[in-house]
């Protein structure tokens, strides 16, 4: 074989697995664009949009700027470009039809009729991006309550969440309606969506288990529900989904990457959970 028709082959074989590494990016986003508005995603949302819209339209544009390329007789190669470019385009479409219906679904939701509005928003507690989201939600009655994570906290003080706090309950005391159910999830140790810039406490299972007699255990808990209450009621958090009242059955699986029950529960005994649960929870 000639040193010509050898360099022709090599060059086809690295173009074979170009087509074949962009199809497999595309690829990798499919699951993605389907349900892209997922709540794992909630950290890295405008992110995760950017990357689903922009890199199925560059791999469309240099796809068809390929084709205007000679490509041979390599009928793999087409066959390769065809398939990114589906893929790419149901990745695109599906991500920009998901946004599309979410924005109509919240703009028919703050459209709706006052009335119906507010019955129906009597039985939300909803998660938000801004406190000024919060504000228009509570101005239309829309909701009981809001979930206050880490991301609406980042680089505030204790006394800048009680002030959001205070002047979307004010707007509640103004329409004569009951407080609004201000929650969050600061069970202590990892689990911790406040920290800062409240203190973070050590996991309750780690106080349980460093205190031997049933005595010391009730005061060292009942210390720990103190705290923790004085320091959720100073930012004007109302209800904490804490402690963890599961039992701790050891049980380790690599299916479970998000709630590893085997680290948070705080005993593998049903009477001290409910003995724990029972002194925190007035807290």
């Amino acid at each position: 074989m000639s040193s010509a028709a050898n360099g022709a082959n090599k060059f086809n074989a690295l173009k074979l697995a170009f087509a074949v590494v962009r199809l497999i990016a595309v690829l990798s986003l499919v699951t993605f664009a389907y349900d892209w508005r997922t709540p794992l995603l909630t950290g890295v949302r405008p992110q995760a949009l950017a990357v689903l819209l922009t890199m199925p339209a560059l791999v469309i544009a240099l796809e068809f700027w390929l084709m205007q390329r000679p490509s041979g007789r390599n009928i793999a190669i087409r066959a390769l470009r065809i398939a990114t470019l589906a893929v790419a385009g149901f990745v695109l479409i599906a991500t920009a039809s998901l946004e599309a219906r979410f924005h109509w679904q919240r703009w028919q939701v703050l459209a709706a009729e006052p009335q119906q509005l507010e019955s129906l928003g009597r039985h939300f507690i909803v998660g938000f991006r801004t406190w000024e989201d919060v504000r228009k939600l509570v101005e239309l009655r829309a909701i009981a309550g809001i979930y206050v994570s880490a991301a609406n906290v980042r680089d505030m003080t204790t006394a800048d969440i009680r002030r959001h706090v205070d002047e979307i309950q004010a707007i509640r005391n103004q329409q004569n309606l009951p407080p609004l159910w201000i929650t969050t999830d600061q069970e202590g140790g990892s689990v911790s969506r406040l920290s800062p810039p409240l203190v973070r406490m050590p996991p309750l299972a780690d106080v349980v288990s460093k205190n031997s007699d049933p005595q010391s255990r009730r005061i060292a808990v009942q210390q720990y529900a103190e705290t923790q209450g004085r320091e959720l009621a100073a930012a004007g958090i109302n209800l904490n989904f804490a402690p963890v009242v599961d039992i701790n059955f050891s049980v380790k699986s690599s299916r479970d990457m998000s709630t590893r029950i085997y680290e948070r529960a705080i005993s593998d005994d049903a009477d001290t959970v409910e003995t724990w649960q029972r002194t925190i929870a007035p807290h």
